[in-house]
Parts: structure tokens; C-alpha cells; sequence
């Protein structure tokens, strides 16, 4: 017994396969634009974060600048002109530098930081 294909059903293979291909095209092309749409996500969100920098840059400067006041005048104690591990501010069991009373910790308005 001998199976003879006609041209019309070489027509429906060749358009199976190319329907298949443009499936294949179709999900790559979405996968591009979502992995585009993705990265300008973040890039709009580094952009927005980078506005503030500066404005973080001077908060830090100057919270070490109130360590550094803070530790200058806790060494001015004349019971206990140094900083060290056994004080009881770094769990030893001796005492401890106080903080100069005009220093309140409460609460810093630091802005939008």
C-alpha cells in the first residue's frame, strides 16, 4: 500500500510550521520588551535616589561630625578622659562618659533624610 501526499496537504504542513515560528518570534520579542521595560524601571528609580545623594551625604557628614563633638567633649571628663571596652557603654562593667546634656537624641529633624 503506497500513501500519496497531494499538494494540499504539503500546504497545511507548511503553514503549521510557519504559524509555530511566528508563535516563536512573537514570545521572544515579548520577552525583550518585558527584560526593556524592566531595566527602565530601574533606571527611573536609580534616577529618583540619585536627587537625594547629596542631600544624604551631608546627613552622615553630619551625624559623624556630632560623634566626633560628642566623643571630644566626653573625653574632657576629668574622672575618665578616654573611651575604652570595659566602659559600661560597650557592655564592660565600668563607667561611662555621659553625653554633654545640651545633646539630645530625642528627636533630630533631619528633613526628608
Amino acid at each position: 500500500m503506497r500513501i500519496v501526499v497531494t499538494s494540499k496537504h504539503r500546504h497545511q504542513q507548511s503553514s503549521g510550521i510557519a504559524l509555530v515560528i511566528v508563535m516563536i518570534v512573537i514570545i521572544s520579542l515579548g520577552l525583550l520588551a518585558g527584560g526593556f521595560v524592566m531595566s527602565m524601571k530601574i533606571e527611573t528609580r536609580l534616577a529618583r535616589h540619585a536627587q537625594s545623594d547629596p542631600e544624604m551625604d551631608w546627613l552622615g557628614r553630619s551625624g559623624v561630625e556630632l560623634a566626633k563633638y560628642v566623643l571630644a567633649q566626653s573625653l574632657a571628663n576629668p574622672n575618665e578622659p578616654y573611651d575604652s571596652l570595659d566602659q559600661f557603654w560597650a557592655g564592660g562593667t565600668g563607667g561611662s562618659n555621659s553625653i554633654p546634656p545640651e545633646i539630645t537624641f530625642d528627636e533630630m529633624p533631619l528633613g526628608s533624610g
